[in-house]
């Protein structure tokens, strides 16, 4: 009799049942279950620093004073943050002293060339790998007089080197007061004694000075700043 129930159950249910089973596979444990991804995280945008005009604004500090990479020299500063009678005299010795040490070396330079027969750095030399921005690894002294044409010339490159941040110490050579026109950065009268040791035979004249080395590079005529690097690597190569 028990028998009789199962069989019929089966005739009933079974084919229903297993076909059920069967027709939609086996199925895992996670199957049709909807895979949980993380969300992206978004990225951080770096904060940008709010520029401080602050430090640019202060004469006491020397952000204010600073062109780039250069930092004019510290007498310089003090002078312009405090024009003071007793500063500017002393500013004034200052530029004599450096002055009177460059043409001191100048001329112990001229007499070892002279000597030994090296040549001098000439413009001419072609270099196709100069940089103009090592201008400013330098500071200058350029010596001129009011009616030389060539100094007039020369001005506009003296007027691209202030503006780059690069220093420039002008020094008229004439006595006469007529204005100096074109040369956009101030400039001093030559003293007798200065011109006596630099021995001047030609302008305008441009000296470069590394602050590194000490080493100083003259250069006479007018000059672009490509031409200067040229005469100044033509220089340090000789030199070594």
């Amino acid at each position: 009799m028990i028998k009789l129930y199962i069989s019929i159950f089966s005739l009933i249910f079974g084919s229903y049942t297993f076909a059920g089973v069967f027709s939609e596979g086996v199925r895992f444990f996670d199957e049709g279950q909807k895979s949980k991804t993380s969300s992206p995280v978004p990225e951080e945008k770096p904060k940008t620093q709010k520029f401080n005009w602050n430090d640019q604004l202060d004469i006491e500090k020397d952000q204010f004073f600073k062109e780039g990479e250069y930092m004019p020299p510290a007498p310089f500063i003090e002078a312009l943050r405090r024009p003071t009678k007793e500063n500017i005299q002393n500013f004034e010795k200052w530029q004599e002293m450096r002055n009177l040490l460059l043409q001191r070396y100048e001329v112990a330079r001229n007499q070892y060339v002279s000597k030994t027969g090296r040549e001098l750095p000439r413009a001419s030399v072609n270099s196709s790998n100069v940089n103009e921005r090592d201008i400013e690894k330098y500071r200058f002294i350029f010596y001129f007089e009011s009616t030389c044409s060539s100094c007039h010339a020369m001005f506009q490159t003296i007027n691209e080197m202030a503006q780059r941040g690069v220093y420039v110490e002008a020094v008229r050579v004439d006595k006469s007061d007529n204005e100096v026109k074109g040369l956009d950065i101030p400039w001093n009268y030559a003293r007798a004694e200065e011109l006596k040791k630099l021995n001047l035979k030609a302008v305008p004249m441009l000296v470069a000075i590394d602050e590194k080395t000490k080493r100083a590079y003259q250069m006479t005529g007018r000059k672009s700043i490509k031409e200067i690097i040229q005469i100044i690597n033509q220089g340090s190569r000789g030199a070594g």
